[in-house]
């Protein structure tokens, strides 16, 4: 669905970095095995802002912090002074480099796509339209028929 999404954006590419057969991968292990191979490369790892406040328990923070900048995507709506309180703790305790993506506040997630799915509710404007004929032609997200 990623590149269904993106097909007609030049400016992204689809990474498959994640992809493969020993299962689940931390954040820091992709981060590390991106830059051994992109060693002059920047990196911004794009979060949802809530997901600031559980960081800490993520494995090895500090590393995470020492190899990108974090981006929060701000949803959920949560209180700037709340953010900001947050964002600092994190830079002084991690030494991390913290930015606020300046986008609109759209209050969506994939979790919030699966259960409008499954109760029938539009994802128009929410996601791409060749993303939503996939997902209608793949019947995903829909309750299975116990029979």
């Amino acid at each position: 669905m990623v590149e269904i999404a993106i097909s007609n954006n030049p400016h992204f590419e689809l990474s498959l970095a994640e992809a493969h057969d020993e299962g689940y991968t931390y954040t820091k292990e992709t981060l590390k095995r991106l830059k051994s191979v992109n060693k002059d490369t920047e990196y911004y790892f794009i979060l949802g802002a809530d997901s600031l406040f559980s960081f800490e328990s993520w494995k090895e923070p500090q590393e995470i912090c020492s190899l990108c900048t974090l981006v929060a995507a701000v949803r959920n709506h949560i209180p700037n002074r709340q953010m900001n309180q947050q964002m600092e703790y994190l830079r002084e305790k991690f030494h991390a480099g913290i930015l606020i993506l300046d986008t609109p506040n759209i209050d969506i997630s994939s979790g919030t796509i699966r259960e409008w799915t499954k109760c029938g509710k539009s994802l128009r404007y929410y996601v791409p339209d060749d993303v939503i004929r996939y997902i209608e032609e793949k019947n995903l997200y829909k309750e299975q028929e116990i029979e």
